[in-house]
């Protein structure tokens, strides 16, 4: 999914929190955050298909035990240069790639939740 707009919309107490990422296609992932409740949602739109599903967010001590280790190697992504990181949480283990030159939209809405 090539994102052509993403958008983060804030509850008014700033305690949670929505990023919304639409494609040229009008496919969407929205993912709120609920921090009262230490949970995360995750809604998918392909078309005319929906899905959904939801994760406990990690505790302080079991965010401790992520290991995420950054590499020398970048890999150029939708115009942004990544920097590859491999992390290692329990028995899950992958790689992921992350920069800091995206500029998200930011929308206060009281309303929004």
């Amino acid at each position: 999914m090539r994102t052509n707009q993403c958008k983060t919309f804030y509850q008014a107490s700033g305690e949670n929190f929505l990023v919304r990422a639409t494609t040229q296609r009008r496919n969407c992932n929205e993912t709120l955050i609920d921090r009262n409740n230490v949970i995360g949602i995750q809604m998918y739109s392909v078309g005319a298909a929906y899905n959904a599903g939801g994760y406990k967010m990690l505790s302080d001590e079991d965010l401790k035990k992520l290991d995420l280790e950054p590499t020398t190697e970048t890999k150029q992504i939708a115009g942004y240069t990544c920097k590859k990181y491999t992390y290692t949480f329990k028995k899950i283990f992958g790689e992921v790639r992350i920069t800091n030159e995206v500029q998200l939209s930011i929308i206060y809405s009281p309303d929004f939740f």
